[in-house]
Parts: C-alpha cells; structure tokens; sequence
C-alpha cells in the first residue's frame, strides 16, 4: 500500500516501529524443566566457536506453538528471541556484538517452547566463544552430487556472515577444475588446475614475480611431466610449486555404501620454478614402481613431504596403502637431498593421506583411510594429527563412522575446515573445529547458512576447503579469458615468459 498523507505514512512507521521493536517476552516462573537439551538442527554443543563467526542459526525441532530462545554470556548480556516460528533467525548485529564482549566466555543458549498452553524450558546448550579468530574467508568447490563434473563451482565464503562470491563455474565453458591452493593462507597467490578435452590441461597460476602479480596458464607438459596437474602445494618463501601428476580410475562397486571407488594408475611428483619458468624433476619423486602425491611443504621450506605407495595393478586396489615421506631440498641451489620416511601406514594403521603442516610446523594434520591414495570416497576416512617431534600419530576425538577429510589450517593453527559427510553419510559439508595448545580437536560445527533449514534438503558435495585472511580478487571473467587463451595456443605460456613451453632441469 502506498500513500501520499504524511500522517498516514507516520502512523504506518510507528506501527512497524513498535512491532520490531518489541521486546521478547521470558515465559514465567510456571514451566516444566526438560532435563535434556532440545532438539536442534543444526546441533552444537560444548563447541568452540570463533569470534568472527555468522550468527550459528538453527531450527528447533520440538513441538511448540511458540518458542522464546535466550543467547546469553553468564553476566547477563543477551539476545532475546520470541517466534511461532521453529526456524530460528539470529539477528546478525546483536549477535557479532554479543560475541566480541564473549571472547574467551562460555555462552549459553536455553530454548523454551509453549505446547498446549504450558511452556516447557530444556537444559542449556553451552558453547565457548573463543579468543583465537578463524581466517574470515574459506574457499571450496561445489558440486551439485545429481549432476556430473560438467556443472561445478568454486566459491569463497566470508565466514562472518553469508556472502558467498563465485570465483569460477564450468557452466559455459566444459572445463573440469580442482585442487586449489594458496601460499601461507594469502589469497594473492593462487594454484588451480583444469583438465579438458577442448582446452587442454593449463595450471592456472596466480603470483607475485618480478613484484607484479598476474594470473598465467601454464604447459607443465615436459619429456618426464604428463602436464596433468593434480594436488598442488606452494612453497612458503620461494618462488616454487609442487605438483603432483595422477591418472585417476573411476571404478564402481556393484555393493556397499559408496558405489565409487577412485584408482591412481600413476603418480610422480614435480617441482615448477615460475620465476624461471622450468618445471624441475627428481628421480626420488618420480619412480615408476611407487605412487608419489600429494605434496606439502614444511613450514622452512627445507623438506617436502609427501604421501607414497606401491604402484598396484587396478585388480589390487584395496592393497594400494601410503606412507608418509620427506626429501629435502636447498631453495636457494634447487638441490634435492635425502629422502626418508616420517611414518609408514603399517605404523599408522591406515593409509595416510592429505598432509598439511601446522603453521607453527610442528604437526601434519592428515586423512587416515583403510585403503586408496584418494580417501573422499572412502567410508570411515578419519582425520589425524602427526607429531614431527616423535613421529607419532593421534586420531581426532570428533570422528565419526563416516567420511571426514580435505582439510585446511587457519593462519592462527587454532582452527582447522574439513570436508564431511557425518551430516547424512552421503552429502559433504564444511566443519570448523577448534585445536587448542595441547593439540586437542574440540567438537565442530557446520558452517552457518542464511537459512538453518539448507542442510536438510541440500545435494551439494562441499570439497576442498581454504582459508585465507583476504578475497580473491580474480575475477570470474579473468579465469575464463586465460583458459580460452590457452586452448588457442597451449604452446606458449600465455603470461609472455621468456621460453615458449616449461624447461626441463633435472640435478
């Protein structure tokens, strides 16, 4: 309705004025107490939670005809909530407001609801607002698990809220990408890999050389590189790139729980300079008897480890089970030196898998699997800390019987993003958790949607999990424009460095 009467219009205002502004009214003296905690969906309890994190909104599923929620520190500072409304909306200023005076306080969460005319109040849910921020953005990929890999997306989230940004979509274009990395949690610098049968198979490389930062498709193709790009991991400090060469299987089971099985017909391990724009091998990193994936750098850029395994025929897959490795390398002579092995899975129990250094690098958080160098599809992978000290390894107290794993550091070491299917056991979702000075996991939480209900009816798979302190500032635009430069000419990297395709140097 519209109106042009002014004192009609003021009357208007003041009604929606004093509508929103109505405070919430606490139920009485006069309630049944529940003695358990309610229903909730999604649910948290004794979590740690970031200060800089998106109201944590929830449905309540209880029967009521009307709900009062308090959000409270123990002093006596609150948000009050009343709703017919199961689904519960936190307001986004009050909350962030009621977090930062939280900071390292336990913050409660006590639900009522009117039933039949009496009201019924359960058992307090606590969760401990942490000092310690997470990095406010997390990127990801999307897949919608009803399509195939033709319709994916890689998305950024800023954590305090829910602005999620697109930074590439294969919609148009046909092209499958994965395994994005970033150096040092810095959105800056950017590795993402494409393979296509139209545009080929370009490293996409974002980076400061020469203190210019320009975005580059590279050949990686060499006489010992397949320039098929997998698992990517940037050196801390210098100007390299590992890279992992795999020829993944599909393979598909007839029975069981996950109908997918992924076989790793080959892997090798290379390192590109993109100063010089040389790809440099190592015969340690590249025997043809052994799969060599997943790289990851420690935190001095001194060693790389990475994750090795017999190379087994396809009938043999459940037998293929990987050790966790080093090799040290000079970054300032491009030498490679000794190789040793850090755990084997006979000691670990499982395959290990995924290694990602602590930024204090004094742990490796990891995916432990049965089987397999590729464990997202492998019911029962857990996640794992190492210690580089000992060695020795712990399984995370929060693991479920299902798939937990693709997983990331904030810059702080105290929170950690994984990838997980605990939610239903079929679709993947993106989980925070708190690792605190002594190194233990403390229960996680999901990541916050706009709309609490969006888990309940959700068929995307959310993978490959990165925090970063900044945006992407690529656009989506920039990607396509360096992927059709590519497919034109493969043969030059397209960022006009000196030599027409990537240089082998071996040592």
């Amino acid at each position: 309705m519209r109106t042009n009467n002014p004192a009609t219009r003021f009357l208007i205002g003041a009604l929606i004025a004093s509508c929103i502004n109505c405070a919430a009214h606490r139920p009485g003296k006069d309630v049944n107490v529940v003695d358990r905690f309610p229903a909730l969906f999604p649910y948290s309890s004794g979590t740690m939670i970031p200060a800089n994190i998106a109201p944590l909104d929830f449905i309540i599923k209880e029967p009521g005809e009307r709900f009062f929620i308090s959000i409270f520190k123990k002093d006596g500072q609150s948000i009050d909530l009343e709703t017919k409304n199961p689904s519960v909306t936190i307001p986004p200023k009050k909350w962030k407001t009621l977090l930062m005076a939280a900071r390292g306080a336990p913050i409660g969460f006590t639900v009522y609801a009117l039933w039949r005319g009496s009201w019924s109040r359960y058992e307090t849910i606590w969760d401990t607002v942490c000092a310690e921020e997470a990095d406010p953005f997390i990127t990801y990929r999307k897949i919608p698990v009803c399509k195939d890999w033709t319709y994916m997306g890689l998305y950024q989230r800023d954590i305090r809220n829910f602005d999620e940004r697109m930074v590439f979509h294969n919609a148009k274009n046909g092209v499958c990408f994965h395994c994005h990395s970033f150096r040092n949690n810095n959105a800056e610098d950017m590795a993402l890999e494409v393979r296509s049968k139209s545009a080929g198979t370009p490293l996409l490389l974002n980076a400061k050389v020469n203190g210019k930062v320009c975005l580059r498709a590279i050949n990686t193709k060499t006489a010992f590189s397949s320039g098929r790009v997998g698992f990517t991991a940037w050196h801390p400090t210098k100007d390299f790139l590992a890279f992992s060469m795999n020829r993944f299987e599909m393979l598909f089971n007839s029975t069981g729980i996950e109908p997918r099985e992924v076989f790793d017909a080959a892997g090798d391990i290379a390192l590109f300079d993109f100063a010089r724009n040389k790809v440099i091998n190592c015969p340690e990193l590249s025997k043809k008897d052994r799969i060599e994936t997943m790289p990851e750098w420690s935190k001095d850029g001194r060693f790389l480890y990475f994750c090795s395994a017999p190379q087994m025929p396809e009938t043999r897959y459940r037998e293929v089970v990987c050790d966790l490795l080093r090799i040290a390398f000079d970054p300032e002579t491009r030498r490679w030196g000794q190789c040793d092995t850090v755990m084997t899975a006979v000691q670990a129990g499982g395959s290990i898998l995924e290694p990602k250094c602590s930024p204090d690098g004094k742990t490796i958080l990891a995916t432990l699997a049965d089987y397999s160098d590729f464990p997202i599809d492998k019911v029962g992978s857990r996640l794992c800390l190492i210690d580089l000290n000992k060695p020795s390894i712990r399984k995370l107290e929060f693991n479920t019987r299902w798939t937990d794993g693709w997983h990331s550091w904030s810059g702080s070491g105290r929170w950690i993003v994984f990838s997980s299917k605990r939610m239903n056991g079929r679709f993947s979702s993106l989980w925070f958790s708190y690792i605190d000075t002594v190194g233990v996991a403390h229960a996680p939480f999901v990541l916050p949607q706009k709309n609490p209900a969006f888990y309940e009816s959700s068929l995307l798979a959310y993978t490959i999990p990165e925090f970063t302190a900044s945006r992407i500032k690529i656009t989506v635009r920039q990607f396509a424009t360096s992927i059709e430069a590519y497919r034109k000419n493969s043969e030059r990297d397209i960022a006009g460095a000196d030599s027409a395709q990537s240089e082998v140097s071996e040592f």
